[in-house]
């Protein structure tokens, strides 16, 4: 149901057009939803390489994957978070009449972005261990951790793109009616 097509967020194309809902449509709530897309794509991206190392685990595990993926993880999900909390939800709030609704909601998205932030530092912390270190560490302790990770991620990304994306897809679309 993603509506962008690039492959990364891109801030400086502000008065991009697209169809949206049948309609055309652009500017910056679009440009919200276009991000968003990016972000979810690649976080589910991300999910999908978390697992294929987890399952790769002990004996196939690639150790450059590994960092790779240690390292780009954390600074990709902090950066999904922040334009989510600083951008996509203060515009959601600001055009939605039923603030109080949202709210709760709004609160539970922030304590996931937490709670995920916290987990994907310990799985980068643990991920460059074993790609050094390979015969000290805990390979099941690390593959629970792998999917523990991408299991609440994949659950966060699905409630996303199920209510929020629509959301913000809604609010576009009424901007320009």
């Amino acid at each position: 149901m993603w509506i962008g097509t690039a492959d990364m967020p891109d801030k400086s194309d502000k008065w991009r057009i697209r169809m949206v809902e049948g309609r055309q449509m652009s500017g910056g709530l679009l440009n919200m939803v276009d991000t968003l897309g990016s972000y979810l794509q690649q976080q589910g991206q991300l999910c999908d390489r978390l697992e294929e190392i987890a399952d790769s685990l002990p004996d196939s595990a690639d150790g450059v994957l590994c960092i790779e993926t240690a390292n780009q993880m954390v600074r990709m999900i902090k950066s999904a978070h922040s334009f989510e909390e600083e951008e996509l939800f203060p515009a959601i709030m600001a055009a939605v009449e039923d603030r109080l609704a949202l709210e709760p909601v709004f609160d539970r998205l922030k304590f996931e972005h937490w709670e995920d932030e916290e987990n994907a530092a310990c799985v980068h912390e643990a991920l460059c261990a074993f790609a050094v270190r390979r015969a000290d560490s805990n390979v099941e302790s690390l593959s629970w951790m792998l999917r523990g990770l991408f299991e609440c991620l994949r659950r966060h990304i699905a409630f996303e793109r199920d209510h929020v994306l629509p959301m913000a897809i809604s609010l576009t679309a009424r901007q320009f009616d």
